[in-house]
């Protein structure tokens, strides 16, 4: 006889408390009904569990009794099954002698109701955010994990833990003042043994690590959060300290894994982690959840809910009625409504019709592309048209013709030879003949714009050290000593190269854009899309490909055309629109180009302190907008930008 559940009400929710026992007792447990409204005070004392479900083919079974919010004798109940992996977790974490309170999903959801499912979904970035704690459980112990937890926590005593999420969106974080020389030093490998590096390696590995929901459990939980496996734990803080220090020092980790790749996607997943927690951007948490795994597609929209723009987190309302394909496409038509872009593209990569509906479960090939402003402060003007189709409006500026290599090996040998053979297709044979000037054009290409002069950021490397670090990887086939130039850029090509390839356009430009992308595909610059998109041409109407990056068109050089000579365009970390400077002059927020535009009949413009534009229709000063409208559709076509009217099939 199945475990039978009681009905919640509005604002209720169910935790159980797991009774205490030793290790042989069998599992046992009371599962309460409570209010739960943080906003009217009432929220009772919890910690919320992380952990995978795993296989569910071989479950453990679980004594419940059924409370209630003034239950003074629990009602009996038959015995529940629950995943073998959340059992081996209650046995971990229980108590000799003390009850204890948790919320898990498996079983405080009644996973059979999909109205309860749908309703308690919208709760549950709360319930992880007001837990007292939240425990993330890896699983079971293995042979080498005590090893892992005891490197770790070795690598984080280096590491002033409190700069970990302050400020996350800037990739910055410190060392302590006293932290030994040989671990800020970029040249020196970390203080680690062979199987110490092996012993991480398996731990990030951990399916854990891979999956959708958590990423909303971690992201929101206090800094409190623990991290399990077996009987040892750490710090979720220490956890993603020791990672950031990895991969800092990334150069000096080669060769100790038989799978290296591997080991760097796992660490860069987790890195992901972090840039997480101070983010509430749509484009950047489906860039950052897309390759995870969830027995559930829907819920690669439904699971980021909590992680995402609470306007527009609050239009969309869970529905597992739904295909995936369709809560897809719904997200893509809400997200272009409230916020004016259609920044979704970015996730395009070959997908199934409609091809401008991103497939959100298959996992991206690598990060998005951030570091273009093709657009400018344009909005996306489109219409839903019967059979899947999409109206919008587009330049077409470039074609692909010739694919010159594909990158599939992001080793540091791997990364070198993908390089190498670029550089030569584009340059020559001898790297010492090689024109600076396409050379620093291609080394930006590689590097998807992110260099110093592009992003005013010391983050990423200037583009006339990355430039010398390729001319030299050229000259020789070893590798030299590792340097702070050499790191950076190794981390930028691991970054952006995985997966894509390297072409030439008609015009000769080298393009960055999808392995799934083709010789023929139309390099289009779209209102509202701040990437050069690449489509290919089925009659009238187009495909949508992917995202590319093309150096001659990331600062908005389709609709505005080239920059004056002796200005220069670029942006800050943390700021979507280009500033611009002349010379040695203080940068500003106008584009010279745009100089003499005037704005249309009927509009007004105002400025923030700041110094940023906004604009509203005469008399509607409360409707303002970012959006620029001398870059609305007509005014473009009137100003004799060849903007043309498309269909996305």
């Amino acid at each position: 006889m199945a475990f039978i559940y009681n009905k919640l009400k509005y604002r209720e929710i169910r935790v159980f408390t797991l009774c205490p026992g030793c290790p042989q007792d069998e599992l046992a447990g009371i599962l309460d009904t409570i209010p739960f409204d943080p906003e009217q005070g009432h929220i009772s004392e919890f910690e919320a569990l992380s952990y995978t479900w795993g296989d569910l083919s071989d479950p453990g079974s679980i004594t419940m009794a059924t409370g209630g919010v003034s239950s003074a004798e629990p009602a009996p109940s038959p015995a529940a099954k629950i995943g073998r992996n959340l059992a081996d977790a209650l046995r971990h974490l229980r108590l000799p002698s003390t009850p204890r309170s948790m919320w898990i999903d498996s079983i405080c959801i009644n996973q059979e109701d999909l109205s309860e499912r749908a309703e308690q979904v919208q709760f549950m970035g709360e319930i992880y955010a007001r837990a007292r704690r939240v425990i993330v459980w890896l699983g079971l112990a293995s042979y080498n994990s005590h090893l892992a937890v005891s490197a770790i926590r070795s690598l984080a005593a280096h590491i002033e833990l409190s700069s970990i999420f302050d400020p996350a969106e800037m990739g910055e974080w410190r060392l302590k003042s006293d932290a030994d020389p040989g671990i800020s030093d970029l040249e020196t490998p970390l203080p680690l043994s062979v199987d110490e590096w092996q012993a991480i390696a398996d731990l990030v590995a951990r399916p854990w690590f891979g999956r959708l929901w958590i990423r909303q459990e971690i992201t929101l939980a206090n800094d409190d959060a623990l991290v399990v496996v077996g009987h040892e734990q750490v710090t979720w803080t220490q956890l993603l300290g020791a990672v950031c220090l990895v991969v800092r020092k990334s150069v000096t980790a080669e060769n100790y894994f038989d799978d290296d790749a591997t080991f760097w996607q796992d660490v860069l997943n987790i890195t992901s982690l972090r840039k997480m927690k101070r983010r509430r951007v749509l484009y950047h948490a489906i860039g950052y959840t897309q390759g995870c795994l969830c027995s559930d597609n829907r819920d690669r929209v439904y699971a980021l809910l909590n992680l995402i723009q609470l306007g527009l987190a609050s239009m969309i309302k869970p529905d597992y009625r739904l295909t995936a394909k369709d809560v897809y496409r719904d997200l893509v038509l809400k997200a272009t409504e409230w916020t004016g872009v259609m920044g979704l593209m970015d996730c395009c990569d070959a997908a199934t019709e409609p091809t401008w509906v991103p497939d959100l479960d298959k996992p991206p090939t690598t990060d998005v592309f951030d570091a273009s402003d093709a657009c400018g402060d344009s909005l996306s003007v489109v219409k839903e048209l019967k059979g899947g189709r999409l109206q919008t409006h587009a330049v077409r500026c470039d074609e692909l013709t010739v694919k010159v290599a594909t990158c599939k090996d992001v080793t540091n040998d791997g990364l070198r030879d993908f390089v190498d053979r670029v550089l030569r297709h584009f340059l020559g044979p001898e790297p010492d003949c090689w024109d600076p000037r396409h050379l620093d054009r291609l080394t930006q290409c590689l590097l998807a714009g992110k260099t110093r002069e592009l992003t005013d950021s010391e983050l990423y490397p200037n583009l006339e050290d990355s430039a010398a670090v390729l001319r030299e990887w050229a000259r020789q086939k070893e590798l030299s000593a590792p340097s702070l130039a050499q790191s950076m850029v190794l981390e930028g090509l691991r970054n952006f190269l995985r997966g894509r390839s390297v072409f030439q356009a008609q015009s000769g430009s080298p393009v960055l854009a999808s392995r799934h992308a083709e010789p023929g595909g139309v390099v289009s610059v779209m209102l509202g899309v701040q990437n050069p998109m690449v489509l290919h041409p089925v009659g009238d109407e187009f495909r949508v490909v992917a995202p590319s990056y093309h150096p001659n068109l990331g600062q908005r050089e389709a609709i505005y055309g080239k920059l004056p000579d002796g200005w220069r365009a670029f942006s800050r970390p943390g700021e979507a629109r280009l500033l611009f400077q002349k010379g040695c002059l203080p940068p500003c927020l106008e584009d010279p180009r745009m100089k003499g535009w005037s704005i249309p009949e009927g509009w007004e413009v105002g400025m923030l302190e700041e110094g940023w534009p906004y604009y509203w229709r005469s008399g509607q000063e409360k409707d303002w907008t970012w959006f620029d409208p001398r870059l609305m559709p007509d005014e473009l076509v009137n100003r004799g930008v060849a903007l043309k009217t498309i269909v996305l099939c």
